[in-house]
Order: C-alpha cells, then structure tokens, then sequence
C-alpha cells in the first residue's frame, strides 16, 4: 500500500477530493507513525469540502492550517503545530480536543457546537475567536494567549477571564460583548 493510502483516513468519503494532486502543492514529509508534515509558510487549504473528517492525519504544518466550512464532527487529524492560524470555524465540532496542541498565530474557532474550549492548544501566540458558540464557561482556557479573546460570555464569565488571564499572565482579553477591560495592572 502506498504511503497515501495508508495515512488516508477511513470511513469517509472523498470522490471529489483528488489527495494526490492536492498533496502536490506542499512540499510533505510522511512519518514513520503515518502523519502528514507540510514544509510550507502557504496556507493549507481544507475548506469548503463538505469533510466530515480530515483526509490526512497531520502532525506538523509550518504555515496556516484551515478546515473551516465543512461538516466536521471532530478534529481528529487536525496538526499538533501550527506555525501560523488555525480555522476551524463553522463546523459542527462539539470538541476542540483532536485540535493543535500550539498555534503560533491566532484560533479560529467560533460559529461552531461548542459547549466548552476542552481541547484548546496550550499555547496561543495570537488571537482566541471563539463567539457564536454555546460556552458554558472559560475553563481550558490555553497557558498562553498573545492576543485578545473575543467570545459571546455573559459579563460576569468577563471577570473569570480577566482573573484567570492575569493569573497565566495572559497579555490581555477582550468579551465580544462588553467594553475592552482595564489591562494595566496585567503588566505588573
């Protein structure tokens, strides 16, 4: 079985998806566990395909990564690193778990099923969007956050976040809802 094959996911169905030549546009590394590493600063493009599951089973991509606008359930597959963004938005992921582990650009996440940031990379080197959800709290929030956060949480989930990013010494958080936060005690 060629190596393609082997890391191509079951149970899914990709008649219109030619992995083949989409692979040709990055230049890829297969590993011995049967992940898919790109060595490209190009976004990799896996939107608007109508997946229900990722084709390949990522471990390393050095650019942006994008599976929004399908028919996830899960982010199994989805890269450990991602060296720039990350879209998962509109999916109807109910999870982040499966999702990278670091993103060292912004996470896309909202307009999906979510009920909880369980899964959500640890490390976050630019923006958390993840409005238009149904969020029960901000428990899982990542360790680190360069950027802003930008969700639908109700004020009081407002003061949590802002204790619990000057608690992880996040740099600063934004509600979708409310006036942008008093940050200047964050730096001290």
């Amino acid at each position: 079985m060629d190596p393609i094959t082997q890391i191509y996911l079951e149970n899914v169905d990709y008649r219109e998806f030619d992995k083949e030549a989409w692979l040709k546009k990055y230049n890829y590394t297969f590993n011995a566990d049967k992940t898919l590493d790109i060595h490209s600063d190009n976004e990799v493009a896996l939107s608007n395909r109508d997946f229900i599951s990722l084709p390949f089973n990522f471990n390393k991509v050095e650019g942006p990564f994008s599976c929004s606008y399908n028919n996830l359930k899960t982010l199994k597959g989805c890269p450990k690193y991602v060296g720039g963004d990350f879209y998962c938005y509109t999916n109807r992921i109910t999870s982040l778990e499966g999702g990278p582990e670091i993103v060292m650009g912004s996470y896309h996440c909202f307009n999906c099923d979510l009920t909880t940031l369980k899964g959500i990379a640890k490390h976050i080197g630019g923006h958390l969007y993840c409005y238009a959800n149904n969020l029960e709290s901000l428990d899982f929030l990542p360790d680190y956050l360069g950027g802003t956060l930008s969700s639908d949480f109700p004020p009081e989930y407002n003061q949590i976040a802002l204790q619990k990013i000057k608690d992880k010494k996040y740099i600063r958080t934004l509600s979708h809802d409310d006036e942008m936060p008093d940050v200047t005690d964050i730096f001290d």
